[in-house]
């Protein structure tokens, strides 16, 4: 699949309000607000033609490494040239699997940068790789659990949504998931939520639901984060939504005068 910078962002990445803003394409190319060069990096011209053959083909785990950190260099620039990443991003997500898990981290770090220089033209690979790179969230090693953060943070920045990621999201914080994965998913979407601005939301919005159904969660940690997810969701829905959704849902009495307090204006 070759990206295209001209993709049209989902609903909510522009004016909606579930992140993917698209920020780096709302400036003219060569220059962001900030008056910082932003023409379009080849980053390609700068790594082997067989990289992504390298990175699966059968030899020393730091080979394999040294690779991917110049993938992780030439990657670090605020645009990327749009160009055929279809074997790379192939071998990247076979990574994800290896038992080495600085080079799971660092094949995680290059997907989030890709993400991020590509914009909105990474939409669909980002989509793709929701469930895979959550699943990551209940990995042992913090390494992991820390750069799919950043790369999920950054997909939601610049390539995708909240809503595009919404079957994935709600997976995660589904009873079948572990309660580390339920909280590590939260801190996403706070942080997501907390990019937005004050933006237009639907009523009935999944998020507003599926944060409020948290709050019912039999693990305390999840449950906190729940609630330190709200102030962030209030700035996008409105407080009244947010009370009115829980009283629908039927949420618990006290974690409902615990939801009052949360989000009474100081």
């Amino acid at each position: 699949l070759r990206t295209e910078a001209g993709l049209a962002p989902s609903a909510g990445t522009e004016a909606g309000p579930s992140g993917g803003s698209g920020a780096k394409r709302a400036v003219s190319v060569g220059e962001d607000e900030g008056g910082a060069d932003t023409t379009p990096v080849d980053v390609m011209a700068f790594l082997p033609r067989d990289t992504a053959a390298q990175l699966l083909k059968a030899g020393k785990w730091q080979d394999k490494k040294d690779l991917l950190d110049k993938l992780v260099s030439a990657t670090d620039v605020p645009v990327i040239k749009p160009a055929d990443f279809s074997e790379l991003i192939k071998a990247l997500r076979l990574l994800l699997g290896d038992s080495m898990v600085l080079l799971v981290a660092s094949a995680i770090k290059v997907l989030g940068a890709l993400g991020a220089g590509l914009g909105s033209g990474f939409r669909q690979e980002a989509c793709s790789l929701g469930t895979v790179l959550l699943d990551k969230l209940k990995d042992k090693n913090r390494g992991v659990v820390d750069a799919t953060h950043r790369t999920l943070d950054l997909f939601l920045l610049h390539s995708c949504s909240l809503d595009d990621l919404s079957d994935p999201l709600s997976n995660a914080l589904g009873k079948a998931s572990t309660p580390k994965v339920r909280m590590e998913a939260l801190r996403i979407m706070s942080r997501s939520l907390a990019s937005h601005g004050k933006r237009k939301a639907p009523a009935d919005w999944w998020v507003t639901t599926a944060v409020l159904e948290t709050m019912n969660d039999g693990s305390g940690d999840v449950r906190d984060q729940a609630f330190a997810t709200v102030a962030p969701l209030i700035r996008v829905v409105g407080r009244a939504t947010v009370l009115a959704k829980a009283d629908e849902l039927g949420l618990d009495p006290k974690r409902r005068k615990r939801l009052i307090a949360s989000t009474e204006p100081a």
